[in-house]
């Protein structure tokens, strides 16, 4: 992958002034890469920008208390939609930066997997600037695992490394 572009430094980050690249035709602009290889980093920004949404465990594997399963892009909130039914209040309508409680079903069959918390950052109000939800699960590797394989079904695909 080739890139053109500019560096220095901004605060505790690197930044790019990105000119061109192959993976993000007439997206220049300034992108933070955190001290990231330049192509590593392009690679990141591509596939977000290309409309993919991800999912990951947020929290260590093995048995907690809680454990978090976080979606980020444009799918996150027709993720929500499909896999969490309030305690209260209208389907389907996510304020930002709120906190929901009430269950995750199984998508296909609409059985309860677990109580838990949904909280929603509508982007670019979020760390990564895209949608992104969170659900706040009972802890253990079943209930995660079993949410985690809920959202993948949804048409969300696995973190990678950095994502």
């Amino acid at each position: 992958m080739t890139a053109t572009g500019r560096g220095g430094n901004v605060a505790d980050g690197r930044f790019t002034r990105l000119e061109s690249s192959p993976l993000l035709p007439g997206k220049a602009g300034f992108y933070l890469l955190y001290g990231e290889r330049d192509d590593v980093a392009l690679s990141r920004f591509a596939k977000a920008l290309h409309g993919d949404t991800i999912v990951a465990p947020a929290t260590a594997p093995g048995e907690a208390a809680v454990g978090i399963v976080r979606v980020s892009g444009p799918l996150a909130l027709d993720v929500a939609d499909r896999l969490f039914r309030r305690a209260k209040g209208r389907a389907g309508h996510w304020e930002t930066h709120r906190a929901y409680f009430g269950r995750v079903v199984d998508p296909e069959s609409g059985e309860a997997i677990d109580e838990a918390i949904l909280l929603v950052m509508r982007g670019p109000r979020s760390f990564t600037g895209e949608d992104v939800v969170e659900f706040q699960c009972h802890g253990g590797p079943v209930v995660l695992n079993r949410v985690l394989e809920s959202v993948l079904a949804c048409g969300a695909r696995l973190a990678e490394p950095g994502e």
